[in-house]
């Protein structure tokens, strides 16, 4: 269970922390005014500053897992090699105690470490009367908790929290993640430059064209996204609930699943899904402070307290706080964020666990011009990187808040129900005047300028209802889900505009502060409210020891309230096979069926209210998964096939018709289209004191309607992503080095506007951006860390869409210098 172990007395300094973190986190709830809508740590002793320190122990047998934490404590542990012969342990991450660190490596075993004093402990059998006692605890609330990354000080991760705690060998698909260590090593501060290094994800594509995606894999837009393993918004376009403002300083790691998601939402785009998991709550003090200064004025600060705060511990806080100043490269942009984040986890009784917070960001400032435009043909202007077709009259301001609740109760040893509660609110306003047509290469004049102005309010709000245990029925292990959610989605937007034609002007002698703000005229409010609801199954059968077979399957039913349409009865099967050939190495294959409502995108003509067909498809893939000493070092590699039928496409016959909100005319249903490619990846120590995360991923696809190989907008044929860092050791172990990169074939985006100088082709050659890292520690607890970006200022476009806007620079060689500190 939650609790097992008697706490010894706390010293002072340990109870005045205490005081100040209870009176942190009940200051900034109060604060951020958020509306008050996982998992507790397992038999943990609060260590003391004395013999607190950090590992990173992997589960395995449970003997090596003993000495080496042993060793790394400092002690001496005595003991008769029978006692362990056989057990397992699910090892320990993070900061503890030695007390602590011995009784969570221990939990389950019916093993205890007695204290002899002088360093010395003595393993031992747990008394018949205490063994009823620790019968409570249970492996569930541990291995949930096993998938976060912090104090692990490692890029390679053994769990997923998508899966509720599954080891990724178990799971038979592809699965990245990026851990804190290498968040923290790189300089990453928002979700955004995370994706940017996930292996098999690209960035690209522009917030407002209608792609439905700024982020694709496999080919295509990853438009899921999750929050500790649950639905939390569609992200990618105008209405995507606020995650573009996504706050990276409230999450432990970010996880991403390629291919059909058939096995943990069964619903929506064959590209992927993104799970941002939250920080929780550790069971001792701990604080830590961050400041960074970068280039273009460019300037942070966080702080991040967590511990135990009353009722012995069993009341447990976090409180996360950060603001930014930032400017950019080009000219006239910035953005202002404020951001606090704040959980608490509650002990109830001996078998429940309570977790309740919320998070609110505020940003404002001036947004960057929408990307440039290209001359009709698709070839780049060639302007300096620091112009922006931006009307300095141009603002934006947007607020994110978000509460969560969650409870669960251990049913047993073996079985739990779990439900969660989770909605995000998102307000945002802006005016934005800026160049929208492409260029004519015979006299290089702009004309057309769009003055608009947006304000969005979106909710999104889900709920979900599982239960999950293990059983076993003739000799045969299994493992069983079952659950039901239920999702809804409220929008309103309101968008007058305004287009006007300016004095025919140079491209090179652009003054975007000459133009006046025009008035605004037109607009109207749209509202939509959209509801999706479902049950969903996923059973894991031991076969043998080493086979297993993973059955999977979601019903679902679509709601649109605002459009009286609906689709129900929709079934999405998922199959899959785990064959662990080795105690290090596992070889899987599965299939999913892939399905996409499309009913908010409207068949021609213009004033049709016709929903579009659905999308459908099905996803096939075999890889191979290793783990490797001790968990220390993970590798894939998977081959894929992806088959869509009737995937959106706009209707050649009605030209630039676009209603905000996707609720959009004309469309059409594309063809059969294939997405084929393998992907390979390696995370964690590959040599000692060397931390990688390498990946290479090759995707082709192919229109077998009309035979005709393209990229959907901007998808790479070839895509490789490199980061390493290493720690000297001797009288240099103070400092490491860094260094990696992004490089990518060609991109291009195509297509026809009458309107817009008929057929242009957009693209981007192949390129590689290095980064780099000098970071030294100054004492035991504080590193100063400098961080260099596009090390050798490499000029490219990091995104690209069409002829008329929506090509954006990627950022020039920059500087981040950054000074974190422990205590």
């Amino acid at each position: 269970m939650i609790r097992c172990n008697t706490r010894p007395p706390r010293a002072s300094s340990d109870a005045h922390r205490r005081k100040v973190l209870h009176l942190a986190i009940v200051s900034l709830f109060l604060a951020s005014t958020m509306p008050p809508p996982a998992q507790a740590q397992a038999g943990a002793t609060p260590p003391t500053a004395a013999d607190a320190r950090d590992y990173a122990i992997p589960a395995g047998p449970l003997s090596p897992a003993l000495s080496r934490f042993a060793g790394q404590a400092g002690v001496t542990l005595s003991s008769d090699p029978a006692l362990t012969d056989g057990l397992v342990t699910h090892g320990l991450q993070g900061r503890h105690g030695t007390a602590g660190g011995f009784a969570r490596l221990l939990q389950g075993s019916g093993l205890r470490a007695v204290g002899l004093g002088g360093g010395v402990y003595r393993l031992e059998r747990v008394p018949t009367e205490a063994a009823a006692t620790l019968s409570t605890v249970t492996v569930t609330a541990q291995a949930e908790r096993s998938a976060l990354t912090e104090g692990i000080n490692s890029y390679a991760s053994r769990e997923m929290s998508m899966a509720k705690g599954q080891a990724i060998r178990g799971i038979p698909q592809s699965v990245s993640v990026i851990t804190r260590q290498q968040i923290e090593d790189q300089g990453m501060q928002t979700v955004d430059e995370v994706l940017r290094q996930m292996p098999g994800v690209m960035v690209g594509g522009d917030l407002y064209n209608g792609s439905g995606g700024r982020y694709y894999s496999r080919g295509y837009a990853m438009t899921n996204v999750q929050t500790d393993g649950n639905f939390d918004s569609s992200i990618g376009s105008f209405a995507d609930g606020g995650n573009s403002i996504a706050n990276l300083a409230m999450y432990d790691h970010v996880e991403v699943l390629r291919g059909a998601d058939g096995l943990y939402s069964g619903v929506g785009e064959s590209s992927g899904t993104i799970n941002l998991v939250r920080k929780r709550p550790l069971d001792h003090f701990q604080g830590k402070a961050t400041v960074a200064a970068g280039s273009w004025d460019d300037y942070r600060g966080e702080i991040d307290l967590t511990g135990p705060l009353a009722f012995d511990g069993k009341l447990r806080g976090r409180v996360v706080a950060a603001k930014q100043d930032r400017r950019y490269f080009y000219d006239y942009s910035k953005t202002d964020t404020d951001f606090v984040y704040g959980i608490l986890e509650a002990d109830i009784g001996e078998r429940t666990l309570l977790t309740f917070g919320g998070s609110y960001e505020k940003s404002e400032g001036v947004p960057e011009g929408g990307g440039f435009p290209t001359y009709h043909n698709g070839r780049f202007l060639g302007l300096s990187r620091s112009t922006n077709w931006l009307t300095p009259w141009s603002k934006t301001d947007a607020e994110k808040s978000n509460a969560f609740i969650s409870i669960q109760h251990e049913l047993s040893d073996n079985w739990r129900v779990s439900s969660s509660a989770n909605q995000t609110n998102y307000d945002t306003s802006q005016v934005i005047g800026r160049f929208v047509q492409p260029i004519d290469p015979n006299t290089n004049l702009v004309r057309r300028i769009v003055n608009t102005a947006d304000d969005v309010k979106t909710t999104n709000t889900s709920f979900d209802l599982n239960i999950s245990g293990r059983g076993s029925v003739r000799g045969i292990g299994y493992d069983l889900l079952v659950g039901v959610d239920r999702r809804k989605f409220d929008y309103e937007y309101y968008n007058p505009s305004t287009v006007f034609y300016a004095p025919g002007v140079s491209i090179h002698e652009v003054d975007m502060g000459s133009f006046a703000q025009p008035s605004l005229s037109g607009g109207s409010t749209i509202e939509a409210v959209t509801k999706q609801s479902g049950a969903y199954a996923r059973l894991k059968i031991d076969l043998r020891d080493d086979v297993h077979l993973v059955l999977g399957g979601r019903y679902t039913d679509y709601d649109d309230e605002t459009d009286d349409w609906s689709e129900s009865g929709i079934l999405t099967p998922y199959f899959g096979a785990v064959y662990d050939f080795n105690k290090s190495w596992s070889l899987y294959a599965s299939t999913a069926k892939i399905y996409k409502s499309q009913a908010n995108q409207r068949k021609g003509p213009i004033n049709s209210t016709a929903p579009l067909d659905p999308m459908e498809g099905r996803n096939y893939e075999i890889g191979l998964k290793g783990d490797l000493y001790d968990g220390r070092l993970t590798g894939s590699l998977s081959v894929y096939r992806l088959e869509r039928l009737g995937q959106a496409a706009r209707d050649p016959a009605y030209d630039d018709i676009t209603i905000p909100v996707g609720l959009g005319c004309c469309y059409i249903n594309r063809g059969e289209v294939v997405s084929k490619g393998f992907e390979a990846e390696i995370s964690g120590e590959i040599l000692p004191r060397l931390q990688l995360s390498a990946s290479y991923a090759y995707n082709h696809n192919e229109d077998k309607t009309t035979r005709a190989a393209y990229n959907v907008l901007t998808a790479p044929r070839h895509l490789f992503k490199l980061w390493g860092k290493y720690q000297f050791q001797g009288d240099w172990s103070r400092l490491s080095v860094g260094a990696g990169v992004k490089a990518q074939s060609k991109t291009w985006s195509e297509g026809y506007y009458a309107n817009f100088g008929g057929n242009y082709k957009v693209i981007q050659s192949g390129y590689g951006v290095w980064d780099a890292l000098v970071e030294y520690r100054i004492g035991k607890e504080t590193q100063l860390a400098l961080n260099i970006g596009n090390v050798f200022d490499k000029t490219y476009y990091a995104a690209i869409s069409n002829n008329f806007y929506g090509n954006y620079y990627g950022t020039p060689r920059n500087y981040m210098l950054t000074l974190r500190t422990s205590f």
